[in-house]
């Protein structure tokens, strides 16, 4: 149940997370800044809190480094520039996406096989977007009936 409890609350904030910041007035590049910034010191009074400070050496360098340039900053700034030019609902389908990509990572950098139950899982995630972006005939009567 607590597990259940943290994924809905990990959503609704990801959800407050991507509205909010799609209504910011400031740039992409500033509220990533800004988002960075929040994430770091949340993080670090976590850190100083719970456990014991080291720092980070060789290769833990070069992971933090690779996640939050790659996986968090420029993550968050396209996911902020697609939500300027498309629809709120269709970037969410889109993110599902976000999975398939890392299992590509994973392909090239571990050498993990991609098996055909990953392919499948990439159409199904690409029909459904497919699938949204057809118009539904919705109000196509009612436009028709007024000229």
């Amino acid at each position: 149940n607590a597990g259940a409890l943290c994924a809905l609350c990990g959503a609704v904030c990801w959800g407050l997370f991507s509205n909010l910041g799609r209504r910011a007035p400031a740039d992409a590049q500033t509220a990533n800044l800004i988002y960075m910034g929040v994430g770091f010191l949340l993080s670090l009074c976590g850190m100083l809190a719970f456990s014991q400070f080291e720092a980070p050496m060789g290769g833990d360098l070069l992971c933090l480094v690779w996640n939050g340039v790659f996986s968090l900053a420029a993550g968050y700034w396209v996911w902020f520039r697609v939500l300027d030019v498309a629809p709120a609902a269709l970037a969410a389908n889109l993110s599902f996406i976000t999975p398939f990509a890392n299992l590509l990572f994973i392909a090239c950098l571990l050498h993990e096989p991609i098996r055909w139950q990953h392919w499948a899982g990439l159409a199904v995630i690409l029909l459904g977007v497919l699938l949204q972006a057809l118009p539904t005939g919705h109000g196509t009567a009612q436009r028709a009936g007024q000229k």
